[in-house]
């Protein structure tokens, strides 16, 4: 009576027997963790006793879970349900499902030496004893048990004369015949058994099986039948049909009742299924083909683990499927996910149950925790945990979970729970533990499931632990799919020993990430005005910066600077403080800028064009001891100071500047950049691409966006001219500047670029002489040689869209983090592949380094996804003044020091690049900004007419994206007023282009806003359009049709309201410019 349970050899099989045996016989209901605390005889007892003097209720029949069922003779050959399982089976066999088109079928192929002729006779025998091998599926989508069927030849062929060769080849064909094969299930019988004789004594056998018919642990009474000689074919016995309306009625039980309103709760908080890395997508695939792999760990080790298991209290099915678990959760990089698990439950109506061939499976669905595991043990009584609280709610099947959670998502036809843990180490009865294996010895076997593309299946044989994976080819890579499997069977047999272990990099992927980041340069730790000095001494009569009112030379801009720089050391400006400075994009920025440098001070842009409200904040945030607006030169006479620079000995470890980003507590957050990592950069990229004092750079960003960085200190460090565009949204002027000015670089976000293109393609309509004759704008002979581009994606067709109108013009990827000093990683565009979806990410830039991570901030095998990491000398002191926002975005890493967090996603391609994936958290990027939808929402919340709000971003067709606010008001409201209120206090860029008043904010299953329940913004209905009246406005009408592809369009629509952005806008000007000649001022 003092013996564990789970020590005298129990698992979760045997749990529910006792607990339904306890159930039935003491009228008590116990949960599986009390089962599990008080797991011996002794415990138990006194834990009954005591829980059953608490309780009030009487046992009578009606109070059993499980009422006992009769044979019913009557009607037994009418037709009957599908069970649950049944139905999503045969539902799958239809190629409109994801991962449908296929029958769940059973195949295996057998050396034997069994009699063939005895192994017939068997299965004859077997089909009139178990009703479910003469069942059909009628028309009605109901099964039917044949009362009579022809006796069944198992077709067997002599290939006794053939060599070798020609035998494998016939075998090869029988099972590319059987092993996917998908029988009619409207007519019998629903299996094959087919056998070759290759030599006087062995056969070659091949058994296909409808799983719609028979189960796994049906397969067990299928072997035994064959081999038995003396089996009675009594039929008056407890079946199928009976069970299953048996179970029919119990669905009208309290208990089906309880677990019902158990699954409804837990979807709301259920994981998703692991995410593994796929080489194409589910819902290209037409007909899934099943491979295996498979593995056998040996009698020694298994006996090993299966003791181990016991005396930690953990069933060996718990424990294989937390192994399970955990390399899917390595592989996915996901934390929590959930697993199908099959179950094979014959539920106790009739004491014949156990021994009745038909398709018993029903599935629970499992959910694991996977991240900060450092005790193995551990991880597996938390997942048996979960394992059994699942099975104690079986009764309502994970099926229709399934369906619930497709309704909810509405995912009706996807495959949302394809990854499948199926356990057969269980016994009926000690005598009845027959396998598959006991044919012969098997050669080939593969189990094919629709809606399922990675199926575990694993039983015990005489060798030991059989662990079978069948994966659908088209979907795995195969060497992927076979690493995740031996480091699975790695997990497994170390569990047998003393140190558990984990799966990490293999050599191969290990090698490719430690090179990827070998990228040590000597690069000196020095300041921008530094280097500046050098420059003016070499070049000091050069033209250094150009804005449209003209130019400045080195000595000037040099003398100029140092005038600023002696006042702020006048006003107690030192080393440390930080001085703000009006962010235009003119001469005098470049020089107000590099006097704060020159004083020992970082600068803070401030742009014009921001709302006053956040200006003030960023001034006010950043403790900024003065600001150089508009009016300082005349305020404070600069032209009276010296033009003599200081003698001042500059730390590169001191602050250089201050950008800003989006906060997502709905105030920005300051980066605090150093010198030493601003000019790691910078020099890295001049090194790079040759930059030096013949190029011209052309100034297009803000100075409040750290494109801008590079420009101004790319220039000063080469003496390259920097020519400061005041309007980029004046693409005809950009265009005229590059050619005029004989631009060599060009550093923008990918929207400004396509800006370009386009208006240089109608420049180029606007210069046709006729329909046979075209005069290109200005193309091979352009001296702009390097385009940079980064701070969003790009689309894959603008680099030749770029090479079309450029032809000499490098076009170079960048990426990286504002907290990174400006670029981190690079990827020289060559040449777009017709099959890229994106542009690869590339390699990091000297002294920099790139991390795919996962959940536990170890290095994602090569082709998983994961968070990207920057490390290296590029790195951000801090949020300045923010401790708390520093602490959580950069981290110290046990192998790879400091690193930043991006919150941004990629993955380690085989060919050494990263491939980027975007954003996992509430972040977006549009026209290069990186935007928190937070921070929009946090303003809005504001506004007195919105109760609720969330803002979306949305991609029109032609790639891009916009903003949508979704508000819940008790009051209307106009767009208008919406878009007036948000730009007091955000920039242009952050404003919604489109307002949606809703009732409620919808939500999926894990309380996030479900976007797929949000309708994307629409034009106003045609009750509302005034449509144009005046020839004009025809004219004009048809251009914004054009352009905004929205037919037809009210006269009285906002064109942001109808998502214009500022490509469109140049799109839309330059083609009023062409129709009526007319120029139009962008403001």
């Amino acid at each position: 009576v003092k013996d564990s349970f789970m020590n005298l050899g129990g698992d979760s099989i045997k749990i529910v027997k006792i607990m339904s045996l306890i159930s039935e016989r003491f009228n008590l209901k116990i949960p599986y963790r009390d089962f599990l605390k008080y797991d011996t005889i002794e415990e138990l007892t006194k834990f009954i006793i005591k829980k059953s003097e608490k309780s009030e209720k009487t046992e009578s029949a009606e109070q059993r879970i499980y009422k006992y069922y009769e044979h019913n003779s009557d009607n037994e050959y009418e037709e009957f349900p599908l069970t649950d399982v049944q139905m999503a089976y045969l539902l799958g066999r239809d190629e409109k499902f994801a991962l449908g088109g296929v029958s769940t079928h059973g195949y295996y192929e057998i050396l034997t030496k069994l009699d063939i002729k005895t192994l017939e006779i068997n299965l004859n025998r077997l089909i009139q004893k178990q009703p479910m091998l003469r069942t059909i599926i009628n028309d009605k989508g109901k099964q039917q048990m044949l009362k009579n069927v022809p006796y069944y030849k198992i077709k067997t062929t002599d290939l006794t004369s053939l060599d070798i060769k020609d035998v494998n080849k016939e075998i090869i064909n029988e099972r590319k015949r059987m092993s996917h094969h998908v029988f009619d299930v409207s007519e019998w019988p629903l299996f094959e058994f087919k056998a070759f004789k290759i030599s006087e004594s062995e056969y070659y056998l091949f058994i296909g099986i409808d799983l719609l018919i028979a189960d796994g642990s049906s397969m067990r009474i299928l072997v035994k039948g064959l081999l038995d000689n003396d089996i009675k074919t009594s039929t008056n016995l407890f079946n199928y049909k009976d069970y299953v309306e048996a179970l029919e009625d119990f669905k009208n039980s309290e208990t089906y009742s309880d677990d019902k309103k158990y699954w409804e709760n837990k979807i709301l908080s259920l994981p998703s299924s692991p995410g593994l890395p796929l080489k194409g997508s589910i819902n290209e695939i037409i007909k899934p083909y099943f491979k295996r792999c498979e593995s056998v760990v040996g009698n020694e080790l298994w006996t090993r683990i299966k003791s181990i298991s016991r005396s930690e209290g953990i069933t060996v099915s718990s424990l294989l499927y937390s192994a399970y678990a955990y390399i899917l959760g390595y592989w996915s990089n996901q934390p929590e996910l959930t697993v199908n698990v099959t179950v094979f439950t014959r539920y106790p109506f009739n004491e014949n149950v156990n021994n009745i061939i038909g398709d018993f499976t029903s599935v629970i669905l499992v959910d694991s925790d996977v991240k900060n595991v450092t005790n193995f043990w551990d991880f597996a009584k938390k997942s048996q945990k979960n394992m059994l609280e699942a099975l104690e709610h079986r009764h309502y099947d994970g099926i229709n979970v399934i369906r619930e959670i497709k309704k909810k998502k509405g995912l009706q036809n996807q495959a949302i729970m394809p990854v499948v843990f199926t356990s057969l180490l269980f016994s009926m009865d000690e005598e009845d533990n027959s396998t598959i294996n006991d044919l012969g010895e098997i050669k080939m076997g593969v189990s094919q499931t629709s809606q399922v593309y990675l199926d575990y299946q694993v039983m015990e044989t005489k060798e030991g632990l059989s662990v079978t994976w069948d994966y659908v080819e088209e979907l795995f890579d195969e060497s992927m799919i076979n690493q995740m499997f031996n480091q699975y069977i790695s997990l497994i047999e170390s569990l047998a020993g003393e140190n558990v272990v984990y799966p990490s990099l293999s050599d191969r992927d290990n090698s490719l990430v430690k090179s990827y980041n070998e990228t040590e340069e000597d690069i000196p730790s020095t300041t921008v005005q530094d280097e500046f000095s050098k420059i003016v001494e070499k070049y000091p009569d050069k033209v250094i910066v150009k804005d449209k009112n003209g130019g400045i030379t080195c000595k000037e801009l040099d003398e100029k600077s140092a005038q600023i720089c002696n006042f702020l050391l006048e006003k107690g400006i030192q080393q440390g403080d930080v001085v703000a400075v009006l962010g235009e994009r003119k001469k005098e920025t470049i020089i107000n800028i590099l006097g704060i440098l020159k004083s020992g001070a970082a600068y803070v842009a401030i742009d014009p064009d921001h709302p006053l409200e956040r200006q003030k904040y960023i001034l006010k945030n950043s403790g900024s001891s003065l600001y150089i607006d508009k009016d300082f030169y005349e305020r404070n006479s600069i032209s009276n100071y010296s033009s003599a620079n200081p003698q001042i000995e500059y730390d590169p470890s001191e602050l250089a500047y201050i950008i800003y980003t989006s906060g997502s507590t709905g105030k920005p957050k300051g980066v605090a950049i150093t010198h030493e990592a601003a000019m790691n950069t910078v020099i890295d990229i001049n090194r790079k691409f040759s930059v030096d004092k013949e190029d011209k750079i052309i100034g297009l960003s803000s100075m409040c966006f750290d494109l801008s960085v590079y420009d101004i200190f790319g220039s000063l460090t080469t003496g390259a001219t920097l020519v400061e565009i005041p309007d980029i949204h004046d693409m005809h002027y950009v265009s005229e500047i590059i050619e005029q000015e004989g631009i060599t670089i060009w550093n923008s976000v990918p929207a400004v670029m396509d800006m370009l293109v386009s208006n240089n393609e109608i420049q180029n309509k606007d210069l046709e002489i006729d329909s046979d004759d075209i005069i290109d704008v200005k193309l091979e002979e352009s001296s702009l040689r390097l385009v940079l581009l980064s701070g969003d994606w790009i689309p894959v067709s603008l680099p030749e869209k770029i090479k079309e109108q450029y032809e000499n013009a490098e076009v170079i990827s960048l990426g990286g983090a504002t907290e990174a000093s400006i670029w981190s990683i690079y990827y020289p565009i060559d040449k777009v592949d017709a099959s890229w979806k994106s542009i690869p990410y590339g390699k990091p830039l000297a002294n920099q380094e790139y991390y795919v991570l996962n959940y536990d901030l170890e290095d994602c095998p090569v082709g998983v996804a994961g968070e990207l990491y920057i490390g290296g000398k590029g790195l951000a002191r801090e949020y300045y003044r923010d401790e708390e926002k520093t602490k959580s975005a950069f981290i110290n890493h046990s192998k790879y020091g400091r690193l930043y967090k991006t919150g941004d996603y990629g993955v380690m391609n085989r060919d050494g690049n990263i491939i980027f994936l975007g954003r996992k958290d509430y972040q977006v990027k549009i026209g290069g900004h990186r935007i928190e939808l937070g921070e929009i929402e946090n303003q809005l919340m504001k506004y007195e007419k919105v109760s609720n709000c969330t803002v979306v971003d949305w991609e029109n067709d032609d790639g891009q994206k916009y903003l949508c606010a979704y508000i819940v008001s008790n009051e209307d409201f106009e767009s208008e007023e919406m878009s007036k209120f948000l730009s007091l206090s955000l920039p242009e860029y952050m404003v919604p282009q489109y307002y949606e008043r809703i009732s409620s904010i919808p939500v999926n299953i894990n309380g996030k806003v479900d976007k797929k329940k949000l309708q994307k913004p629409e034009t106003k209905s045609k009750d509302n359009i005034v449509l144009p009246r005046t020839e004009m406005e025809k004219n004009v009408s048809m251009i914004w049709e054009e352009v905004l592809n929205i037919s037809p369009i009210s006269v009285k629509d906002s064109f942001m309201n109808l998502g214009g952005d500022s490509i469109k806008i140049v799109k839309i000007m330059s083609l009023i410019s062409e129709r009526f000649n007319l120029k139009i001022p962008y403001s």
